[in-house]
């Protein structure tokens, strides 16, 4: 009885964190982050997993779509945020401004992306 006892705590302890949700949202700056290394590493298929499905081009927005909108302007580098707006300095010194939403979960997501004055994702 004596080693049951701890056997059945350990048990309760693994059952309370079996059944706690994982937090799957991303602050802006986490987002962001994610974002640029996604971009960094060419991982152009990855892009369209930061983008918030209400967007218009959301559906479009396949590795061929990224590679031909940011190609020549990776590395992405200089994030900066306020509130839920970014921007980042592409390696042609062009400034990439970011509008982020947050979902019905709290998880912050792309909705548009400026290239200098023209929109490139919205």
């Amino acid at each position: 009885m004596k080693t049951l006892i701890p056997v059945l705590a350990v048990l309760a302890v693994l059952i309370s964190l079996a059944a706690c949700d994982v937090e799957d949202t991303y602050s802006v700056r986490e987002r962001m982050k994610a974002f640029i290394d996604d971009a960094n590493a060419e991982s152009w298929n990855d892009l369209k997993a930061h983008t918030h499905p209400d967007s218009e081009n959301y559906q479009q927005a396949d590795a061929d779509f990224w590679e031909t909108r940011l190609s020549v302007s990776v590395p992405l580098d200089d994030l900066t945020v306020s509130g839920q707006t970014a921007t980042v300095t592409g390696a042609d010194d062009v400034t990439f401004t970011f509008y982020l939403t947050a979902d019905s979960s709290d998880d912050n997501l792309i909705i548009r992306i400026e290239r200098g004055p023209d929109t490139i994702f919205e």
